[in-house]
């Protein structure tokens, strides 16, 4: 068996690096792979031969934070070509690109809302494939609606699928809500 060289990477150090680059931001988090105590003690090793750095990170709730971050040392250690230049950012003031690719960011609460706001209202199952959710996720969105005070109407009829729709006094209420 070869013996390891300070070149070569463990196969645990090489999963933390590579769960790093595949971050959106960089950043150095335990693979649910990896338990807590080897993951520090890796940390230690990638963070001595510079393949990991300390980054300060935003205010958050518990204060000022530090996180990890890949290098580009670390990003060649596993052979990851480090990414290209970004582009050079527009002005302030220019519009952005309109593409028909886009969609509009919306949240699934929105989307829910704007489901139950249609005449005929909407199924549990068109909610749920609609959102992506389970049965159940999906009733407890319909209560947090109710308990944020949207009037949302149960209409069952005998041998149909049972429909929720926003009452009329709650249409006004979600389109507040929405903007």
């Amino acid at each position: 068996m070869p013996r390891k060289t300070a070149e070569t990477l463990s196969q645990t150090q090489r999963l933390i690096l590579t769960h790093a680059a595949q971050h959106p931001k960089q950043r150095v988090l335990c693979p649910d792979t990896i338990k807590p105590p080897t993951f520090r003690a890796s940390l230690s090793v990638l963070r001595t031969r510079g393949l990991i750095v300390d980054m300060p990170h935003a205010e958050g709730k518990l204060g000022r934070q530090a996180c990890l971050i890949i290098t580009a040392e670390g990003r060649a250690a596993i052979g990851i070509t480090p990414p290209a230049p970004a582009a050079p950012e527009e002005p302030v003031g220019s519009a952005p690109p309109s593409g028909a690719d886009e969609k509009p960011q919306r949240s699934k609460q929105a989307l829910l809302i704007a489901l139950l706001s249609q005449p005929d209202g909407a199924t549990l199952e068109a909610l749920a494939t609609a959102t992506h959710w389970l049965p159940h996720t999906t009733r407890a969105a319909l209560t947090r609606l109710r308990q944020r005070g949207l009037a949302i109407l149960t209409v069952r009829a005998a041998g149909v699928s049972t429909r929720y729709k926003l009452a009329e006094q709650s249409l006004v209420a979600s389109a507040e809500a929405m903007a």
